[in-house]
């Protein structure tokens, strides 16, 4: 796929950095996957007076962290390697043990950062810095307390995007496809209360969120910088306070009337009237993370959602004229032919899915505790290099074989998408399929 997301932890980490004094550099090797390497090594060997390298990534990106960080203690093996992200902050100690970092950031890290370069600078004890983890020295790895997270997230400087190379590479390739409008994503909240368990919420399960001003500022700055068309907001979900939702519409309709927008909502939070005046005010899609219309299957992952608060937010969406995007889950523990088949279903009697996600579980999770448990990931390090390399299967957690698992998931998509074709709804087109990837050939790790 082309570069569709750009850096925004790492924006967020330099704008930071920089308001706090600090001369911060961004290198974004997903976009410059050609040669983005080689500059930043000849960087690295070029700069004198070097404090600290940082790499921020996603577990997904374990295999590519791994073989980085290793690159970048060969070239500059005094200066301290901190790595922070969903990744590191899901297995701070695999990252210290296999992928070369001397400390690891644990969730937010704006403020842990700015003291920890500090710290560094005046050669300073890391063992009070809050919220991290590092390489003490003689196979030591010392835990420092938990950083209590920023409340007021209103006060966290805007992402650096300036610092960003080439951004209308990532405008124009926008990831939640809305035409030919440039779009972007923001977060206009940390943190999510739900506590789904195959959900790792690297801000913390305490919702926090930013005033309808603070995201107009960066709004506006897109739209004059970088011709935004489009805003999609990446809350793990974005509609929690209907007061706060309406002064987000009212700001849309007054002071961005052509920008449209979108955003991530869970089914039982939504409400027919708010999404009226949603509608009214530029919203054109709302994504919902569904999984199952199974109740058992709803309760063993700790969802809190149920199937007819699913229908009714699909319905009143729809009728506020908002497209509804829902995803699956296939492979949960208590899955059976049964329960896959209510949310078959579902999706015909509701017109929305076609295509299946297959459970994967993400360290940090109860799922992959789960997993674990079971024996069912034996080598964690082989494991996390595959989460990103092996896009569609990894892992069978219910009592069906293989064969029939898959023969489940094909079986389902192909009747839900036959009832969208034949009543002229549209059918996904599948991005994550692997082809390498089939029952009788599944990866061992």
């Amino acid at each position: 796929m082309p570069p569709s997301m750009p850096p925004l932890g790492l924006a967020y980490i330099a704008a930071s950095l920089s308001a706090a004094g600090h001369k911060v550099r961004i290198f974004d090797l997903n976009l410059n996957r050609d040669n983005g390497k080689a500059q930043l090594l000849d960087a690295i060997k070029k700069e004198k007076n070097l404090g600290m390298i940082g790499v921020s990534s996603i577990i997904t990106q374990y295999r590519k962290v791994k073989d980085l960080g290793r690159i970048l203690k060969a070239v500059a093996p005094k200066v301290p390697l901190v790595m922070g992200g969903p990744g590191p902050t899901s297995m701070p100690e695999m990252y210290l043990q296999h992928c070369s970092a001397d400390i690891v950031t644990v969730g937010e890290g704006e403020e842990t950062v700015k003291e920890l370069v500090q710290r560094i600078d005046d050669n300073d004890s890391l063992e009070f810095c809050e919220g991290i983890v590092f390489n003490k020295g003689n196979g030591l790895i010392m835990h420092t307390a938990p950083r209590t997270p920023i409340a007021d997230i209103n006060v966290i400087p805007l992402p650096a995007w300036h610092l960003i190379d080439q951004m209308p590479v990532y405008t124009k390739n926008f990831l939640f496809r809305c035409g030919r409008k440039n779009g972007m994503s923001i977060f206009s909240t940390r943190g999510c209360p739900g506590k789904c368990i195959y959900c790792m919420c690297n801000f913390g399960r305490r919702l926090r969120m930013r005033s309808a001003e603070n995201i107009a500022c960066e709004i506006e700055y897109l739209i004059n910088t970088y011709s935004i068309e489009h805003i999609h907001f990446l809350d793990d979900t974005f509609v929690t306070s209907t007061s706060r939702t309406e002064e987000i519409c009212d700001m849309f309709e007054k002071r961005f009337p052509r920008i449209t927008w979108s955003a991530n909502v869970r089914a039982d939070f939504v409400r027919k009237e708010v999404l009226q005046r949603m509608g009214h005010a530029g919203c054109i899609f709302l994504a919902y993370g569904i999984e199952s219309a199974s109740p058992e299957v709803l309760e063993y992952m700790d969802k809190r959602v149920t199937p007819e608060q699913a229908r009714k937010a699909i319905r009143w969406t729809r009728e506020a004229g908002i497209e509804v995007r829902a995803y699956f889950m296939i492979g949960m523990p208590c899955e059976t032919p049964q329960t896959l088949q209510e949310t078959v279903e579902f999706c015909k009697e509701n017109m929305v899915g076609g295509e299946f996600f297959f459970v994967t579980p993400i360290p940090g999770t109860t799922l992959y505790d789960y997993a674990r448990q079971k024996g069912l990931i034996k080598n964690e390090d082989v494991y996390l290099e595959l989460v990103g390399e092996v896009r569609d299967f990894l892992v069978n957690l219910t009592d069906m074989s293989n064969e029939e698992l898959f023969t489940l998931k094909e079986k389902a998509e192909n009747e839900i998408q036959d009832h969208l074709r034949a009543n002229g709804f549209p059918v996904p087109t599948s991005v994550r399929k692997d082809p390498r990837v089939t029952a009788a050939n599944l990866p061992v790790f």
